[in-house]
Order: structure tokens, then sequence, then C-alpha cells
């Protein structure tokens, strides 16, 4: 994960589950009125401002849609079902901006909703105060998928937009984050990542709760296996590399390592690259690495091998190779070790030298 100075969130289907609600509310209009197959209109309005969302309407239904007034009748079955406080906010809101918070990032809104609705809403919610910009619709000409409305809240925060990451539920949303600069991350609501959202987006993520993980530096792998970014923890760590076997898998040594070694190795894989601890079912039983070079390692205690959990974890530096733009992943492996070289070539690894084995991404 690079390193961030701000975080720009998307409204509906981020913060709000309202994208649902709104939905809903259409649903019931088309069967009011017999309009059909009104879901992937809707569908590809999500993320769109007002002007936008009509345009769409009418290139669906024809120009002789009455839009305005199914628009206005589901706009107020919307707001006397849900204000007050009564949007369902998604699970990890409050965590994640408390988190960030805690962190001195800045925190930025970006919804193509217009600015008295996003506002009251915020504030119905008690988590206005967490922003230091709210930007909205009717604050930029030009509607996402344009990248208009995160770069003016870059703009407003003093971020360059590399620096900033975006929460996004839409393909409008991640294109336009995508347009910006930014580091869209998306967090799907009503429609699944597609290849092109998996190709703009630094990272495809289930929940609100996951992007903390992310952006804490942490990577689920699943619910039993993370992986934690390095921290000393040397009185865990130091007994695996008190065994010969593991020791001459992983250097082909025929000594064991030491405290001051193994130190000495952790500072530098974590002063050249991404070095995390390998946790299962809330066990610290491993460590794996990936170098600025794109050189890959792992070490599994004894007890947790042949558990399948190396292959998950270098599949995941793989995940985290293409999203620093590496272009492949490689592995020095010894001619001796049999069992790392099957893992490696199941998942793809190709040997290109007597020890040596690659990943083109």
């Amino acid at each position: 994960m690079k390193k961030f100075d701000a975080v720009v969130f998307d409204m509906d289907g981020v913060i709000f589950d309202s994208e649902m609600a709104v939905m809903k509310c259409w649903l019931e209009i088309a069967e009011k009125y017999g309009i059909k197959d009104i879901e992937e209109p809707y569908l590809a309005c999500t993320g769109t401002n007002a002007a936008r969302t009509k345009e769409i309407m009418l290139e669906a239904y024809g120009e002789d849609f009455p839009y305005d007034l199914y628009a206005k009748e589901a706009s107020e079955m919307y707001h006397e079902r849900y204000d007050g406080g009564r949007l369902p906010v998604k699970p990890g809101v409050t965590e994640i901006l408390d988190f960030l918070k805690a962190e001195k990032k800045k925190i930025a809104l970006a919804s193509s909703t217009r600015r008295e609705t996003v506002i009251n809403q915020l504030r119905d919610a008690n988590i206005l105060d967490y922003f230091d910009e709210v930007i909205t619709g009717d604050m930029v000409q030009k509607s996402k998928p344009e990248p208009d409305i995160f770069l003016l809240a870059c703009e407003r925060l003093g971020v360059d937009p590399e620096n900033a990451y975006a929460i996004e539920d839409s393909y409008n949303g991640i294109r336009s984050a995508f347009r910006g600069g930014l580091m869209p991350i998306m967090v799907p609501d009503l429609i699944p990542a597609d290849n092109e959202m998996r190709r703009c987006a630094v990272a495809v993520i289930d929940d609100l709760e996951g992007v903390a993980s992310y952006l804490k530096g942490i990577r689920i792998i699943d619910s039993k296996l993370k992986l934690i970014p390095y921290y000393p923890c040397e009185d865990i760590t130091l007994k695996w590399y008190q065994d010969p076997v593991v020791c001459r898998q992983v250097d082909n040594i025929d000594h064991v390592y030491d405290l001051e070694m193994l130190r000495r190795m952790y500072s530098y894989l974590d002063s050249n690259g991404s070095l995390f601890y390998i946790e299962y079912e809330g066990k610290i039983v491993g460590d794996v690495s990936l170098r600025d070079n794109s050189e890959v390692a792992i070490v599994i205690c004894k007890d947790y091998q042949n558990m399948h959990i190396g292959r998950r974890c270098i599949y995941e530096m793989i995940r985290l190779a293409r999203e620093k733009k590496m272009t492949s992943v490689k592995a020095n492996i010894y001619s001796f070790n049999e069992q790392s070289k099957t893992m490696f070539m199941s998942l793809g690894f190709e040997q290109t030298d007597d020890e040596w084995y690659e990943y083109r991404i």
C-alpha cells in the first residue's frame, strides 16, 4: 500500500445504503406506471448527477418519457422514508473515519448528489464533522465519470491527487477517480467489479472494514488468514529461524540465525520493500516479503506447512506487485527444495535459471 495524505469518499452506496433505498423507490414507481426493465437504466445512473441521470433515462425510454414527474414522486417517497437520520449507514463507517482522524489524514466527500441533501444526510447521521471538505454535484460542471469532482476535492484539501485514495462503489465513480489520478478503491454495492474496474482500481474490497484494514497496511486474505505489516516481534519469530531445516530451505546455510542476524534481515527487507507477518487464526506463523526489485520470499513455521497457507500468501504478493505496477515477480528457490518449487509453479511461476523462477504479470 502506498503512503497517502487523504481519502475522498463517495456517499451513496459507500457511506449510506442509499443506492438500494433509491432503487426500491424507483421499482415501486415502475410497477405503478408500468415502466419496464427499470433496473438497467437505473444502475447506469449510479455515480452521476441529476442532469446526467435524466439524460440516461430519456435515452432509455425516449424523449417523451415523463422523467421529471416520476423523479419527483420517487424523491418524495425516498425522503418520506429516510429523512431524519433513518437512512441506513454502511457498516464500518465511523470506524474508518475514526482511524483516519487518529492518523491525521485529510478526509473529503465527493458526491454527485446536490449539496443540501448531502449536508442534511451527513448531519442526521452525526458524521458531518469528520469531513474537512464536502464537494457535491452542483459545485462542478461535469459529472462523474469526468474527474472534476475529485480534482476539486483534492484542490480544496491541498493534496496532490496521486497521494489520495478515492472510495467508490460505482463504475462512473471509479472512472472519475482514475481519470483524476487518485488511487481508486472499489467497494461494490449494487454492481460487482468487472475487468475494467479491476484495472482502474488499486484494490477491490468487500466493505469499509476491509478498506480500513487495507489503509492500515493489513492485507486480509480470508477469514482465517491475513498479512500484518512488520513490527519488531523477534521473540516469536526467532524460533522459526533456529530450525536448521528452515534455514537451509530459506538461505541454503548450515547454521541457524541468531537474534542480531534476524533483526538485520528484517530491517533490510522492511527498508527495501514490503514485509509482513503471516497471521493464521490469530497466531503469527510465518513471514512473507516483496522487495522493490520484485523478489518474493516466504517462511512458514513447521507446524503450519502443508496447509496451503504459503500458496495463498504468495498469490497475495502477486496482487501487491500488480498494485505497485511491477511487471513480474521472481523467487530464488534452491534446487533441493522440491516443496517450494511445486508450490510456486502451481501458481504460474516459470523457471528462468537454475534456481530462479518468475511470474509474469
